[in-house]
């Protein structure tokens, strides 16, 4: 990164916490290979540095299994012995966290070395280095991304997926209703909500379907090029 973008990334963060003076804790996310979010929560002091400074994170924690244990033969744990990285944030994705009992924001981040280069095992990197390519082509890839997802009723005993009971009382369907608006309606105050925090994290979100099971739906995202 040059000076003048990471000077313009910082007086971005510092506009933002002018404007939300309660948050005094950033949580710092990064996906695993698996799209788990990791990192850990800082100070928004120490935020403030990471533009220039980064912060330190395993790289190791990119290849967690679905467990969150380290897999052996990765090569980034013992025989490295576990080394940190340099994690940078992203611009444009630090943002308030609209739920919770405590004021909190959260930003993306990126993996580096520690000479700056990319990290290899960021998924993001790899991602990036995909798009890198096509564009070397002449191609620009066109990204839409879908939340599918069941309810399920808590009370019940059973793991298997079962429809939870509607929000204003009725019987839950055990059909399958492809496209029902009815479906939606019966739960559109948790879908509806769903959406707008989606919105008020700069991710969006238009669309909602009943999809192929009881309880099942989908939360289409906006196309992103």
């Amino acid at each position: 990164m040059n000076k003048s973008f990471v000077e313009d990334s910082r007086a971005e963060a510092q506009r933002f916490f002018e404007e939300n003076p309660d948050v005094e804790l950033v949580e710092l996310l990064i996906p695993d290979i698996n799209g788990v979010f990791r990192g850990k929560r800082i100070s928004k002091q120490k935020f403030l540095k990471s533009f220039s400074e980064g912060v330190t994170l395993p790289g190791s924690m990119c290849l967690v299994d679905i467990t969150g244990d380290n897999p052996e033969g990765t090569g980034l744990l013992w025989s490295s012995g576990d080394q940190d990285n340099l994690a940078k944030p992203i611009p444009g994705t630090l943002c308030r966290v609209p739920y919770g009992e405590l004021p909190l924001a959260q930003v993306m981040m990126n993996l580096h070395n520690l000479d700056g280069t990319r990290f290899f095992a960021d998924p993001r990197n790899v991602l990036q280095g995909v798009v890198d390519r096509m564009a070397a082509d002449g191609f620009y890839p066109t990204v839409a991304l879908e939340l599918e997802f069941y309810l399920a009723d808590q009370n019940q005993e059973t793991a298997a997926p079962l429809p939870p009971q509607p929000l204003g009382g009725g019987i839950a369907s055990d059909g399958v209703q492809v496209y029902g608006l009815q479906q939606i309606e019966d739960f559109e105050k948790v879908l509806h909500d769903a959406v707008a925090e989606l919105n008020r994290q700069g991710i969006p979100a238009d669309t909602i379907v009943a999809e192929a099971g009881p309880g099942q739906f989908e939360i289409n995202l906006g196309h992103v090029t």
